[in-house]
């Protein structure tokens, strides 16, 4: 089985419910994100996060955090 596919098949199968005192929520899928500490989640994370920062550094679109220019700069 490729890494790919095993990866689909994990993340496929993950539900997930909220505990508030002594009560749990029905069961959930959950179809976005990534497992709570799992193993490989840093890493699918940045994995994801690194094209939003390409996209973004490629667009010339940004902001301003604490004073300092946050953003793209057209060279892609």
């Amino acid at each position: 089985m490729c890494f790919s596919r095993l990866l689909a098949d994990w993340y496929g199968k993950v539900f997930v419910c909220v505990k508030r005192g002594y009560c749990l929520s029905k069961l959930v899928q959950l179809v976005t994100g990534v497992r709570q500490d799992g193993v490989l989640s840093p890493v699918l994370f940045a994995v994801y996060v690194n094209d939003i920062i390409i996209n973004l550094e490629c667009s010339g679109y940004g902001c301003q955090v604490a004073g300092k220019y946050v953003g793209g700069n057209n060279v892609c």
